[in-house]
């Protein structure tokens, strides 16, 4: 009798995870396409992402990670965080090379809407779902791993859509950066606010960027050696981020629930 109770939380774990591997891979590979040919200045492009958003948080809620995705809650004691003032330092970063707003009017309105719902929608699905169904199978540390490099890989989408392999291997440096960054910021405050701001900030400047290759290395750059030093403290701090529902009923695979020493 004890043996089916260990293994029914297993099991749930285990369709969960591949759950949300299907939802990512619909979203890269069906909806990312879609919103493409719909346009980001289209008004169907926000009403696609916020039926996206809207279930994904029906998901969250089903699958009791909710409460561990931190939304309804700001984080703690902020300042051992430095009030996130590194996050808030790379949204400026698509602005070094110049304003120049790609749409105007309600063309503009969509694609500002378009994009902070895709940055709420990144969030949710890979420092959110992903990364907390991997941990209840695992731990923190390859949890944080596994989505972070899934993060980056879902840039080698923009290559395959004909972008330039330059600016696909900046973006997948910069979105590696980040993503290390956004996991730890996650997991140390056990809040996934600051993340979900920082990126639909960034994504909604980029409809403000010039667009100067230079500013862009430049931005990946700085991006980069900030995103280490960050990484560095906030390695340093204790994880803040509560056990999931499922994660009651089951220890994680080596009993740990910690990054670093």
């Amino acid at each position: 009798m004890q043996n089916n109770r260990s293994i029914q939380p297993a099991a749930r774990a285990e369709g969960t995870l591949r759950s949300v591997i299907g939802l990512i891979l619909i979203y890269c590979f069906l909806l990312m396409p879609l919103r493409g040919r719909l346009g980001e200045d289209s008004v169907w492009s926000p009403l696609l992402l916020l039926f996206i958003a809207a279930f994904l948080f029906r998901f969250s809620v089903r699958r009791g990670y909710y409460h561990a995705l931190g939304i309804s809650r700001r984080p703690r004691r902020a300042g051992r965080f430095l009030y996130f003032l590194p996050l808030w330092f790379l949204v400026t970063g698509n602005l070094w090379g110049g304003i120049h707003a790609r749409y105007s009017g309600p063309a503009l309105l969509f694609a500002v809407l378009s994009m902070l719902l895709v940055g709420l929608i990144e969030e949710l699905l890979f420092r959110g779902l992903l990364f907390l169904a991997i941990r209840e199978k695992t731990n923190d540390a390859r949890a944080l791993l596994v989505s972070v490099l899934s993060f980056g890989i879902l840039h080698i989408v923009s290559l395959l859509a004909g972008q330039g392999w330059m600016n696909t291997l900046l973006q997948i440096v910069f979105a590696l950066t980040l993503g290390t960054v956004f996991g730890l910021v996650y997991v140390k405050s056990g809040s996934l606010l600051p993340c979900i701001l920082t990126h639909s900030l960034i994504d909604a400047l980029s409809l403000f960027s010039a667009e100067d290759p230079t500013a862009d290395r430049i931005y990946v750059g700085a991006s980069l050696a900030v995103g280490i030093a960050y990484a560095v403290l906030l390695r340093r701090l204790t994880p803040a981020l509560p056990e999931t529902g499922h994660e009651r009923d089951f220890p994680s695979a080596d009993g740990s629930s910690e990054i670093g020493p």
